[in-house]
């Protein structure tokens, strides 16, 4: 019995099977990012709430600002991050023509 991931070679062409392993590739390069983006920010996390119990002389209260602020600016961080690239990310430097689907830039 043939194992069931192995690769076909005689029902693919070889452009076909480049392309898989480069997604592939491409695909556990994505989630190996992700994973290690998650372990940074657990690990500031824990940096943080270290600090906050190492000084004794802070009330609880100002910890809890320190805390929710770095909340937010953790929260900003992944906003940024999923940022999508759009028009005005770039600076306009010539109009080459204009035809029915609108300008080309």
């Amino acid at each position: 019995m043939a194992d069931a991931n192995a690769p076909q070679s005689s029902k693919f062409s070889k452009d076909t099977l480049d392309k898989v392993q480069a997604m592939k590739k491409k695909v556990e390069q994505t989630i190996s990012g992700r994973m290690q983006d998650v372990t940074q920010r657990r690990l500031r996390t824990l940096q943080m709430q270290h600090k906050l119990k190492q000084n004794e002389n802070m009330d609880d209260q100002k910890k809890n600002e320190l805390m929710n602020d770095y909340y937010v600016a953790e929260t900003k961080l992944l906003q940024e991050t999923r940022k999508k690239v759009g028009l005005k990310d770039f600076i306009l430097i010539k109009v080459i023509g204009k035809g029915a689907f609108g300008e080309v830039r």
